[in-house]
């Protein structure tokens, strides 16, 4: 993994004061995890729901910014994540080559928050964004 990568990796608690959602409603808690798996990256987000549900979810992802093809998501046919700058490390899906969510984990100076701003594009003239603002675990 590339050094920059490496600022991404560990635990992240979300901070529900901070995030703001257009499109559902904040999560109770939340934490999401970002590591090196054999060279991919491997994302684990738990969280519970206003409703109290508890969720977890996983996926791993190249990290050179290629496609991945996708069998049956439903929506998107492709995946790509890769670094854009050494702050800021962006997943996308795709359908038919064109972006319908990327979701921009901007990391601050210090290392200690991560912002994830999730874009959904629903029609071609209508998105919703979702800002979640994370604090590294100590």
């Amino acid at each position: 993994m590339t050094d920059p990568l490496k600022r991404f990796f560990g635990t992240w608690i979300f901070d529900r004061d901070e995030s703001e959602f257009d499109q559902g409603e904040l999560p109770q808690s939340a934490t999401l995890t970002i590591e090196d798996a054999f060279g991919t990256l491997k994302f684990t987000m738990t969280s519970v729901a206003a409703d109290g549900s508890s969720q977890t979810d996983s996926f791993v992802a190249l990290p050179n910014g290629g496609e991945t093809r996708l069998g049956k998501s439903g929506l998107a046919d492709a995946m790509r994540h890769g670094l854009r700058g050494d702050n800021n490390l962006v997943s996308e899906a795709l359908r038919g080559g064109v972006p319908i969510m990327v979701a921009d984990r901007e990391l601050s100076p210090d290392g200690r928050t991560l912002t994830v701003t999730q874009t959904v594009h629903v029609t071609e003239t209508e998105s919703f964004v979702n800002t979640a603002i994370y604090h590294k675990a100590q």
